[in-house]
């Protein structure tokens, strides 16, 4: 979720309950000896995971099965058969992961743990999506190694992708999905999927509903969102602090709120930046600065960052009462220090193929990128005018300045013009209908990634569900 959804596993404050699970061992379940390849459906599968006893296998898939681009697309998976195999399996669980981006099968393990006990009884089918992991990662050189959201690397990974660009939506991914079911001769599954794989989920259950035995949507937000700013998420990173100082004994003690703070920071910052040395996520020693965008991008950051939100006040509290700079600087160092990822981890291009393709935009996509912009200096003149407070306390245009990512985007102002065949918008049938199957949505009222609100019009699609909030 453009929103904030880039390099985010978003869920992380919201899913305690859930990632509580991982601790369950599986290792005493594992077999000591497995056959070198298996045969499921009309697959043949080659032992590939010694830890987790898994089988790898992939099927080609046509790019675009509309013929407008020629060639294939390797579709990569693993299997993790049930540990009883004198008995058939109750069902199959599928996993999907976030981002846009994250390949499903580098999470492989901590969902196997998630699933634990039920792996005795229930076969699990862990599927990367096109343009992520083994199925075909996509590389943007650029935005890949250097700043994601560099004008200049967005749009050479746009000329880069080309025709393909809009070839790696969901609904194609999900059909993917579906072939791969297909081939395994698999019915129905038992999906899981988290922050950008509830997004998924919402398309597989809109497209394929036979196709679901039950869902669960973990940091849950709706694929066809009410309000393209998605304000909800900036709220409640920003009143969580609040609830994380209210839960604290000391913090509660000290009175005041954190938010008051944080207005009374930026304040100060508009006047002068803060300056100097601290360790940043590798424990190195680093000059920084902190000023009113990098104080933006702690705040757009809290939600996939625990110590952020436990340390930001006092981290102000220390500047207020001694101007004691280091735990400020310390937490810009570390939001701050380079992550450079491998694709098949994290494909910064698949990310920008997809919120470009499906996201909420500010401007018309079919349109050259001059007319793009001046759309989007309309729009967001009209938000300064009618919509002020969407950053409180900061301004519309220290929120755009700050380059954070969120919802609607700027970054697919120079992206290719899409097909006719692939017209830019989310990816759900024109009337959606939800299946009627066992639903599960889960989220944290600190997670500003995907808001509890987000959830809750998540949820409010499915006819048979249950929204739980943690």
């Amino acid at each position: 979720m453009a929103h904030s959804r880039l390099v985010s596993n978003a869920g992380i404050l919201g899913s305690a309950c859930t990632l509580a699970l991982a601790l369950a061992p599986t290792s005493a379940l594992a077999t000591s000896s497995v056959p070198q390849a298996i045969t499921v459906g009309t697959l043949t599968l080659k032992f590939c995971d010694a830890e987790f006893d898994g089988y790898c296998g992939s099927i080609k898939r046509a790019f675009d099965p509309t013929g407008g681009v020629k060639g294939t697309i390797n579709i990569g998976f693993i299997y993790y058969p049930r540990f009883d195999r004198a008995h058939p399996a109750l069902g199959t669980l599928l996993p999907q992961e976030g981002g846009p981006g994250y390949s499903t099968r580098g999470t492989a393990g901590a969902y196997l743990n998630i699933y634990g006990s039920l792996r005795e009884h229930r076969d699990v089918l862990i599927i990367d999506k096109r343009g992520t992991g083994q199925s075909g990662a996509v590389n943007c050189h650029a935005i890949q190694t250097g700043d994601p959201v560099d004008p200049e690397g967005l749009k050479d990974c746009g000329q880069q992708l080309g025709k393909k660009a809009p070839l790696y939506g969901t609904k194609l991914a999900v059909d993917d999905i579906v072939a791969v079911m297909d081939a395994m001769q698999i019915d129905q599954v038992d999906y899981y999927g988290d922050s950008y794989g509830t997004y998924v989920g919402q398309v597989f259950a809109a497209w394929h509903p036979e196709r679901l035995r039950s869902i669960i949507l973990d940091s849950a937000y709706p694929v066809r969102a009410p309000d393209v700013w998605f304000p909800t998420d900036w709220t409640t990173g920003r009143d969580g602090l609040n609830l994380v100082c209210e839960r604290s004994p000391a913090c509660r003690a000290l009175g005041g709120t954190s938010t008051n703070r944080l207005e009374r920071l930026l304040r100060e910052l508009r006047q002068q930046s803060i300056s100097g040395t601290a360790p940043d996520a590798d424990g190195i020693e680093t000059s920084v600065t902190l000023d009113v965008s990098t104080l933006f991008l702690l705040v757009t950051n809290l939600g996939s960052s625990p110590i952020t939100y436990r340390d930001l006040d006092s981290a102000m509290r220390a500047w207020f009462a001694s101007h004691d700079a280091v735990p400020l600087l310390r937490l810009a160092a570390e939001y701050n220090t380079p992550s450079v990822s491998h694709p098949v981890d994290f494909s910064y291009g698949l990310y920008q193929a997809v919120i470009c393709a499906e996201y909420p935009l500010l401007y018309d996509l079919s349109a050259v990128p001059s007319q793009r912009r001046r759309q989007y200096d309309q729009s967001l003149e009209e938000a300064r005018e009618n919509r002020p407070d969407l950053f409180a306390p900061f301004t519309i245009d220290e929120a755009i300045a700050s380059n954070a990512d969120f919802t609607p985007l700027g970054t697919c102002l120079d992206w290719p013009v899409p097909p006719p065949a692939y017209p830019q918008g989310d990816p759900l049938p024109k009337h959606p209908v939800f299946p009627t199957v066992p639903t599960l949505v889960l989220s944290g009222d600190l997670d500003s990634v995907t808001s509890p609100e987000d959830a809750t019009q998540a949820a409010a699609q499915f006819p048979f569900q249950s929204l739980r909030s943690g």
